[in-house]
């Protein structure tokens, strides 16, 4: 673990979020094409910047395509904003390119399957 991923965590067990999203966006200053950098700043940034979140989640899952990570939160952000078709087609991704991934093919399922609403 690096430095810099030590002093995240020990920021995170305090709630220290605003630090570590000027952590995460230094780290991405030095490496913009890190997959996993984005990543992790979405996560932070999933708190209270859903729509900043969900664009580097996109981009971390144009760097690394095969990851299915970004992908599944991806999904489960367009969930929360009660978009059917897009939900489907990222858990379908999920459950497609990660073979035995289970939560990824179950919450396909259970997503198309669920009562529409209205």
């Amino acid at each position: 673990m690096s430095p810099r991923e030590r002093i995240g965590r020990s920021l995170a067990a305090t709630g220290k979020w605003k630090e570590i999203e000027t952590l995460n966006r230094q780290a991405l200053a030095a490496e913009p094409k890190k997959a996993s950098l984005h990543f992790r700043l979405a996560q932070t940034l999933e708190r209270e910047k859903t729509i900043e979140a969900l664009k580097s989640y996109e981009e971390a899952s144009r760097l690394a395509p095969k990851d299915v990570g970004p992908r599944l939160a991806i999904a489960r952000l367009i969930q929360q904003k009660n978009d059917t078709s897009g939900a489907i087609s990222a858990y379908e991704f999920g459950a497609k390119h990660r073979s035995g991934n289970a939560t990824a093919y179950s919450n396909s399922v259970l997503y198309m399957r669920r009562p529409k609403v209205g």
